[in-house]
């Protein structure tokens, strides 16, 4: 495994039998190459109805930048952190710490590295509407970007996700200390 994977001691987890087996792991971001060699065998399988033609329709996860199941990642960080969550080592070294997990990928950043609250709520809300066991967001919001307003819905959707018993891992401290305390930690996380 790569140097992340034993620095965490995830190798050692593994000999435990928790390699992520039978757990879906959302990653909100920019979507996912899921052509990829370590994820393609990752990849959740839903059902929906994407062309109203009333017939349901095999998708690996949503754009919510397009509203369509496009999920191609044209950003680049989405994979890169989907690789961190399931990379399975089939092109070399392993570099998921749970590299049996299923991959859900739900897009919610667009090519230029932005994204709405609107379309990352939306995004939460597909994800556990649809089954993920833990959502995976390394994004956020900075304290000035939003309002009041967006900031409360935002706390009041992850409350009823964690009361959902869904596990959130989502990125506190990308801009170190930059802001000061307590404006250094963007929403999500804060």
């Amino acid at each position: 495994p790569v140097a992340h994977v034993v620095t965490i001691n995830a190798d050692h987890v593994w000999d435990l039998g928790y390699t992520g087996k039978n757990v879906i792991v959302a990653v909100l971001d920019s979507g996912t190459n899921y052509m990829h060699n370590d994820l393609k065998d990752h990849l959740w399988e839903g059902r929906a109805d994407i062309d109203d033609d009333g017939e349901d329709e095999i998708i690996n996860g949503w754009n919510f930048i397009a509203n369509n199941d496009n999920i191609i990642d044209d950003f680049g960080h989405g994979t890169h952190c989907a690789g961190i969550v399931c990379g399975d080592g089939t092109s070399g070294q392993i570099s998921g710490v749970a590299p049996d997990a299923t991959l859900m990928t739900v897009k919610i950043v667009g090519r230029a590295g932005g994204g709405t609250v609107a379309q990352m709520l939306n995004g939460v809300q597909f994800a556990v509407d649809n089954g993920a066991d833990i959502l995976s967001m390394s994004l956020g919001f900075k304290n000035y970007q939003i309002t009041t307003e967006q900031k409360e819905l935002i706390r009041e959707t992850f409350d009823n996700v964690l009361n959902a018993g869904v596990i959130v891992c989502a990125a506190a401290g990308n801009d170190g200390n930059t802001y000061g305390a307590p404006y250094n930690i963007d929403y999500p996380a804060a």
